[in-house]
């Protein structure tokens, strides 16, 4: 013969009506949790960037390293990166402040599969080792998972990198699939100032730099900090920004 044993036999009223308050507001709270999960995350952004030049002692940095996680929620931290002080903060600025408010609510999204995604766009299997694109018709950055089994995660270089290229010209959303300049530069080059700009930037604003082993461009760099010194960061700043291409075929052709 069984006897079933209840767990609560034999305890006081007040106890039984303390679990029992303590299982519902268990309840209501997990039943509201997921329903914030389903919710669709609604980011609104506005034109954050000062209307001056911000210097390094007013600057809020919101990473220390770009080896820190990012998930899709941090898109504002890494726009107010772009905002911040470094040697092409007027490009950004100007930039961000015209297209912020275009963006799609969820404008960072991290992938699994990064390939799908890149094939979908541009009908081409993606470049090997590339952790990250912009999908410029619905200004969107994609990132894969990165580190392997960083889940839903990525790296705060890596979306800084992709947040340059985003404000590049043309700039937030836009029909073309690709930069301004990339047909005249080409994709090499452009990885490469692309490149050099995020960590002109980190320098400025004392972000650590991504170690050498992330560092998918980094041959590109040498070639393109050349490129700038010889044609000057104005005229390369304007093209690459501003699609002000006939000032750099001009300096070229000199």
């Amino acid at each position: 013969m069984y006897i079933r044993v209840y767990e609560r036999l034999g305890q006081p009223p007040e106890v039984l009506k303390d679990v029992e308050e303590k299982k519902r507001r268990f309840e209501m709270t997990k039943a509201e949790h997921a329903k914030r999960l389903a919710l669709p995350k609604k980011i609104q952004f506005t034109s954050q960037c000062p209307s001056g030049t911000q210097s390094a002692q007013s600057y809020k940095l919101p990473f220390k390293s770009a080896e820190s996680n990012i998930t899709e929620k941090d898109a504002l931290q890494i726009f107010t990166i772009l905002c911040g002080p470094s040697p092409w903060q007027q490009y950004l600025r100007d930039n961000l402040n015209a297209h912020l408010q275009n963006l799609p609510k969820q404008p960072i999204r991290i992938v699994t599969d990064l390939d799908a995604k890149y094939r979908a766009v541009f009908g081409t299997p993606l470049p090997k080792d590339v952790q990250g694109f912009v999908d410029r018709r619905n200004a969107t950055i994609y990132l894969k998972e990165f580190p392997a089994r960083n889940w839903d995660k990525s790296k705060v270089g890596l979306a800084l990198h992709e947040a340059v290229h985003l404000f590049s010209h043309p700039p937030g959303r836009s029909n073309l699939f690709r930069a301004t300049v990339y047909g005249f530069l080409g994709s090499g080059l452009i990885e490469g100032l692309t490149q050099v700009i995020t960590e002109d930037i980190q320098t400025e604003q004392g972000i650590r730099a991504l170690p050498d082993k992330w560092q998918v461009y980094k041959e590109y760099v040498p070639v393109a900090r050349e490129f700038i010194r010889i044609f000057t960061p104005p005229v390369v700043g304007d093209a690459y920004f501003k699609g002000e291409l006939p000032k750099l075929f001009r300096a070229i052709e000199k």
